[in-house]
């Protein structure tokens, strides 16, 4: 009777201490869908060699780390980026584009780059969940 009891303590103290290990967020990942990307964007009000110039804003409001994000960037060639241009660049001639350079983008963090020429509208198209946090 006593081992019974004594396997199923040690079972439940198994359970409990794997509870408190797996990261409270583990479950928030379902919530990351393409609209936890926003985009916005705007004229800056700057005219560079006759084009206007953009600023947009990339902010991964999901409660997990995102890596690999892809955005739609339709008629990219169009443009030129400001700055870094490797921050977003098109994969091919897809109008698919690779936002800084695959790397983790943290939550709550905004992500920044300029472009000149027709506006571009820019939409998430995919990527990679990584740590979430409660």
């Amino acid at each position: 009777m006593w081992k019974i009891a004594e396997t199923i303590a040690r079972a439940l103290c198994f359970i409990l201490s794997i509870s408190v290990i797996i990261p409270k967020g583990l479950g928030d990942a379902t919530s990351c869908t393409p609209d936890k990307v926003q985009i916005t964007q705007s004229a800056t009000g700057r005219i560079i060699s006759s084009r206007i110039e953009w600023v947009v804003d990339v902010t991964n409001t999901c409660t997990c780390n995102l890596s690999n994000v892809q955005l739609l960037c339709p008629n990219f060639e169009s443009i030129k980026v400001g700055g870094d241009p490797t921050i977003i660049t098109e994969i091919g001639n897809t109008g698919v584009c690779e936002f800084y350079k695959g790397r983790e983008l943290i939550r709550s963090d905004t992500y920044r780059f300029y472009y000149i020429g027709d506006h571009i509208n820019f939409t998430p198209y995919s990527f990679t969940i990584g740590r979430c946090y409660g």
